[in-house]
């Protein structure tokens, strides 16, 4: 894994490898990406990766981890044990080579920058898009052609309709009905402890129907294509 750049400048690159990588120096109390409000990419012009906020950018990033660098902290003395923070972001289903890739970050810079990573398994040929969708309070989207989906864990119901043509009905109760599906991925389901995540890599589900039922609040849905 090579060391790309650092999160307070533009980092240009002339292929889009596999994997995205940010991390901390050391472990931390703080929030994951504590500071760091915006990541773009683009290749050859066009926006890939499109996230913004500190909460949406470790939900995303967080989708995919099958381990963590979660901080265990003993309140008492003060002691921190574990990992740094360190979470990956699939680009792509391998290395891409002769394209023009920028990566641009807002916020988390100077003394509180975090490092670039990235690193490839393979050639590829297919880059992944990451991007928002908010759904306004007591609407509805639909979502398909998706790899992932972070969706709220609570206020919510979602029906998912498989390309088989069975469809089922999941109401978002802290994700005790949704964990159910991820069994097959050994993956991470809960995502920081508020988010579900929705797992489509194999290409079984054909649409996702996610109803918000916060009667006051929009919601945030992230989206893996």
């Amino acid at each position: 894994m090579a060391k790309i750049g650092t999160t307070d400048q533009v980092i240009t690159q002339n292929a889009l490898e596999q994997y995205l990588v940010i991390n901390s120096a050391s472990a931390t109390f703080d929030a994951g990406f504590n500071g760091l409000s915006g990541v773009n990419i683009s290749v050859n012009g066009t926006e890939i990766v499109s996230l913004t906020t500190n909460q949406i950018i470790e939900r995303a990033f967080s989708v995919s981890n099958q381990v963590g660098g979660k901080v265990v902290s003993d309140v008492a003395t003060g002691s921190v044990t574990g990992l740094p923070h360190q979470l990956v972001l699939p680009l792509a289903d391998g290395k891409i080579e002769g394209v023009n890739v920028n990566y641009s970050f807002s916020g988390a810079t100077g003394a509180d920058a975090y490092s670039v990573y990235a690193n490839s398994e393979n050639l590829g040929s297919e880059n992944y898009f990451w991007s928002t969708s908010t759904i306004n309070s007591l609407s509805n989207n639909v979502f398909q052609d998706f790899r992932s989906l972070v969706v709220p864990q609570s206020n919510g119901e979602c029906i998912i309709n498989w390309v088989n043509g069975f469809s089922s009905k999941f109401t978002l109760d802290g994700g005790k009905e949704l964990v159910s599906l991820a069994s097959g991925y050994m993956s991470q389901v809960n995502i920081l402890e508020d988010s579900i995540g929705i797992y489509n890599t194999d290409g079984a589900i054909a649409s996702v129907q996610y109803f918000n039922n916060d009667s006051t609040n929009a919601q945030t849905v992230i989206l893996n294509r």
